[in-house]
């Protein structure tokens, strides 16, 4: 956001730094989908189900990092770089959705550990001997 709003710094620089924000938000989606992938049904209800399933859904993947791709990957795989506007807007985008993942994780905790099905769960796969024992 600083950048695209008060940077003078050179073309190259700039070009450098919104191809690697384009590659880390890629993975940072990536990673998300394989954590609401790999929860399960019962310890991942909360990423899936109700008002917190829609905030990661809409606000995390859609408008905090969906949204930002679909703003900026445009110019960038032209070789150009967004504008002023977009970038401003795609940062802002970013920052949002980087608040409500906490937000939807922090909350989750608690649902998952007040969810007996949940703990029966996570104690069934705490239970079973992995494969060096």
């Amino acid at each position: 956001l600083a950048l695209a709003l008060f940077s003078k710094s050179s073309h190259e620089a700039r070009k450098r730094l919104e191809r690697l924000e384009l590659f880390t938000m890629l993975a940072e989606l990536a990673l998300l989908i394989a954590i609401w992938r790999n929860s399960g049904s019962v310890i991942g209800r909360p990423l899936r189900e109700g008002q917190l399933g829609r905030v990661f859904r809409l606000g995390v993947l859609g408008a905090g990092i969906g949204a930002p791709l679909a703003l900026q990957a445009p110019a960038l795989l032209r070789g150009r770089s967004p504008s002023r506007l977009t970038a401003t807007l795609s940062a802002i985008l970013t920052l949002i959705g980087g608040f409500l993942l906490r937000y939807v994780f922090v909350m989750a905790g608690p649902l998952s550990a007040e969810d007996p099905e949940a703990t029966f769960e996570l104690t069934r796969h705490k239970d079973k001997p992995s494969e060096s024992d």
